[in-house]
């Protein structure tokens, strides 16, 4: 009998974070909540009462944004992100990983490359979690939407192509206002 308090160690160097943490005391159905900030409960016996508690884990997810480019060799492609790694910048067969990243929902989006003479030419994201959500991309807004699921790695790459033009001029001697046509 007396009062308790139970804690967990800090989780995240295995790799988890904790969601949650209730107790509930048997005998008398009395239900103690967690404090998830301070990894820890409180709660209080007499003589006879039997308490479970569940402390749950979610195990972190890895983010991995990866850039190629065709040709290869470009460098300073610009991403910003609302992962903790901020805003990032990577060259041709760059990657930025981003380790111990909490389950849920992220965007990456790739600044406009046309400064460095490449345009976004594909997005493709791969999600380890087969059954989980699945994360998307959109090549006109240059982003991915990241949907991590526990445990999850999920990695984007981000191709870009040289940004072809093709210029013609037509010109005439002497000057002339006639038509030609071109096929191409």
């Amino acid at each position: 009998a007396g009062a308790y308090t139970i804690s967990e160690d800090d989780p995240t160097p295995a790799g988890y974070v904790l969601v949650g943490i209730a107790c509930e005391n048997t005998a008398t159905g009395q239900v103690y909540m967690g404090d998830i900030f301070n990894r820890s409960v409180d709660f209080s016996l007499a003589q006879g009462d039997r308490v479970h508690c569940v402390f749950a884990n979610e195990k972190l997810g890895t983010v991995i944004i990866k850039k190629l480019t065709a040709p290869s060799g470009g460098a300073g492609f610009s991403f910003f992100s609302d992962l903790a790694v901020g805003s990032f910048t990577l060259k041709d067969g760059g990657k930025e990983i981003v380790a111990n990243v909490l389950p849920g929902t992220y965007t990456v989006i790739e600044n406009d490359p046309t400064a460095t003479g490449f345009e976004l030419s594909g997005i493709n994201c791969v999600d380890s979690a087969k059954k989980g959500r699945p994360s998307s991309d959109d090549v006109a807004s240059r982003s991915a939407l990241i949907l991590l699921d526990p445990g999850e790695t999920v990695t984007c790459t981000f191709t870009n192509s040289i940004d072809n033009t093709l210029s013609v001029e037509k010109v005439t001697d002497p000057d002339s206002t006639d038509s030609f046509g071109f096929d191409g």
